[in-house]
């Protein structure tokens, strides 16, 4: 066994969970959250959810008053911590979003009518870096259902939006978040969306993901297989919930979005027509006390993904996202159950060396150790066989090192 006890002493003082300006944004359909009883009662679950993700942003759709702003903040997120966009009253179900205090300000909000519901459109400032430029976040509820007729309204909200767009935003750094109630990648509202690269979807993968085996892994929709609280049964068949950033943000204002970040938190990929917490399958993205309150907090997951500011990035000058050293990008799902999934990626060959450690220093486990061609590197650990704790996930090489936090929960 090795030690690096004086690197583990700084390390427990300063490590941050990601880099500097790494971000972790979520967005949530609160089903119905009107203020009311029944969503005062759900917001004990939202609260042990939310503390668990720990998002810097939070998209939130299905919010319908202020008051329900207010409790929400109060209640399922901590109001020391998270302030609130200002409320814009729609004609229908409305959204909100939650940021943390000290790291952002929402300057302004407006709103882009369609037919059937408003999209908002908030301005967000990242306060924790001069040189940062503004980028923009779209929270969007597209309509319901699974009709010829349902289809061609969700094309013309988006079509609204993206006129709005291409007069107001045209090649900003911006994210679209929200309930879309897509059931396949040829519904023309998403075709409109990936048309001309405006949008990038960070799944990238068309078909059929109603009801589909294969995208199991993506569907956000719905958390339980029985009808309560308003909520629609039948389990996890829908990949309805979405993050979508535009070219802008890939490819210019040092604004970049994760590879591979994007994923529905406390999906683990079995969950066909199933809830996210059923005793007879554990569920193997979360705790068992976290799928339950997923479940009753509302009929769909959250989905998150990280975004990251890189001062000096501009795509005209430094076309590859690939930093010059290796980088220990994500660790998904953190807290874990009994797997997490380490991303770093490499700019040139390189040897590198990825290991696992208890918060004391010694060595549990070598994942891998070789050389690398440039690219992305996925590795998981399945951590079955140790017990709870806090360990980290530390990779080295080329007189470089990256650590990240992991939790390890039962």
């Amino acid at each position: 066994m090795k030690f690096l006890k004086v690197f583990f002493a700084v390390l427990l003082l300063s490590l941050p969970l990601y880099g500097q300006d790494t971000i972790r944004i979520a967005s949530y359909n609160l089903l119905q959250f009107d203020g009311a009883q029944n969503s005062a009662d759900r917001t004990k679950y939202f609260h042990h959810v939310l503390s668990n993700l720990n998002p810097d942003l939070l998209v939130c759709v299905e919010v319908d008053s202020q008051s329900a702003v207010d409790l929400f903040r109060r209640e399922a997120l901590d109001s020391s911590v998270y302030a609130s966009a200002r409320f814009i009253n729609g004609f229908d179900h409305d959204a909100m979003l939650f940021f943390k205090k000290g790291m952002f300000e929402v300057p302004n909000v407006r709103f882009i009518r369609t037919d059937l519901r408003n999209i908002y459109v908030y301005t967000v400032k990242y306060l924790l870096n001069d040189s940062a430029s503004v980028f923009y976040i779209a929270a969007v509820h597209l309509k319901a259902s699974d009709g010829a007729q349902e289809k061609a309204d969700r094309a013309a909200e988006v079509q609204s939006f993206l006129n709005d767009i291409a007069k107001n935003y045209l090649g900003a750094p911006m994210l679209m978040c929200g309930d879309f109630n897509l059931y396949t990648s040829t519904e023309p509202a998403y075709q409109a969306l990936m048309a001309d690269s405006q949008f990038y979807d960070p799944v990238n993968a068309p078909g059929k993901w109603s009801d589909g085996a294969a995208f199991t892994k993506w569907q956000s929709q719905s958390t339980r297989v029985d009808q309560f609280g308003g909520g629609s049964p039948g389990g996890l068949d829908d990949r309805f919930d979405f993050i979508l950033p535009t070219k802008g943000f890939a490819h210019a204002h040092g604004w970049l979005y994760v590879k591979d970040s994007f994923h529905p938190y406390g999906q683990d990929g079995r969950r066909l027509n199933k809830a996210v917490w059923d005793p007879s399958l554990p569920n193997t993205a979360v705790s068992d006390t976290i799928a339950h309150s997923l479940m009753l907090a509302s009929d769909h997951l959250p989905v998150t993904m990280l975004i990251r500011f890189v001062p000096g990035f501009d795509a005209v000058s430094q076309p590859t996202l690939l930093p010059e050293y290796p980088e220990l990008l994500t660790a998904f799902p953190n807290p874990f159950n009994s797997a997490v999934t380490l991303t770093f990626t490499v700019h040139a060959r390189l040897q590198e060396r990825l290991a696992i450690y208890t918060s004391n220093g010694e060595e549990v486990e070598e994942l891998v150790s070789g050389r690398f061609e440039r690219g992305s590197y996925t590795f998981e650990w399945n951590a079955s066989r140790y017990p709870s704790g806090v360990y980290f996930a530390r990779l080295e090489g080329e007189g470089k090192a990256q650590s990240v936090k992991l939790v390890l929960t039962r």
